[in-house]
């Protein structure tokens, strides 16, 4: 085994692509029925941030596991 293993990217195969969730797939509101504009766009925020978060999270959390593995090598 002299194959690195991509710590970033997971799914080099893509086959998880069916996978990402966005804004439009999670939340709707019918036609006759509908929240005020301000709430719509706050709900958007709101999702997108918490997407953000949890992304940057993930981001620290390998790159800090990373660097604790190589600390640890040491």
């Amino acid at each position: 085994m002299d194959e690195e293993i991509d710590l970033v990217n997971r799914d080099p195969n893509n086959i998880n692509d069916h996978l990402k969730v966005r804004f439009e797939d999670v939340l709707a509101e019918p036609e006759g029925i509908r929240s005020i504009d301000c709430i719509w766009k706050l709900s958007y925020y709101g999702f997108e941030c918490v997407e953000q978060t949890i992304v940057k999270s993930a981001i620290r959390y390998l790159y800090m596991s990373k660097l604790g593995c190589k600390l640890m090598s040491k």
